[in-house]
């Protein structure tokens, strides 16, 4: 069997895939020259099955098919896919990022000074409540001996 007939039963024709240069190899699965090739041989890149287009190409291709309707949720804007702005956009999002996380550690110690002032206010005010009943305690004893001591 060959690897033409294999792919012929593809529901998708296509098969597009970039490689680390950021060239764009294109396969038709469905191509006559791919008859002649067998499951375990590469696809050379001078079959008429394969295209290949540089990154700028690709990108160009895709923003055109965009403008033209031609894809589903695609961006018409001309820096949508540039690279560039996408690199600057993913470092203001880090940088953010960053910016939240140290405002977060700051409420952080901020709550925690709190807590540990709001439970020193707790401890004086019952320490006040303490003091305010014994010296209220204290008057009244006083008044108790000073009524006994008149009788």
């Amino acid at each position: 069997m060959t690897l033409g007939n294999i792919l012929k039963e593809r529901d998708d024709q296509y098969i597009a895939n970039r490689d680390a240069s950021g060239t764009w190899r294109i396969l038709d699965t469905w191509h006559d020259d791919l008859k002649s090739i067998g499951p375990e041989d590469e696809i050379p890149d001078k079959t008429e099955a394969v295209t290949i287009l540089s990154e700028g190409a690709f990108i160009s291709l895709m923003k055109e098919a965009g403008r033209s309707g031609l894809l589903d949720h695609a961006s018409t804007t001309e820096a949508s896919l540039d690279a560039g702005e996408l690199t600057f956009q993913y470092e203001q999002a880090i940088e953010k990022i960053a910016n939240l996380e140290s405002k977060l550690v700051e409420q952080k110690e901020k709550l925690a000074d709190t807590q540990v002032y709001s439970e020193h206010s707790h401890i004086k005010e019952k320490a006040m409540d303490t003091v305010l009943k014994l010296a209220g305690m204290d008057t009244l004893i006083s008044q108790r001996f000073n009524d006994l001591g008149k009788e």
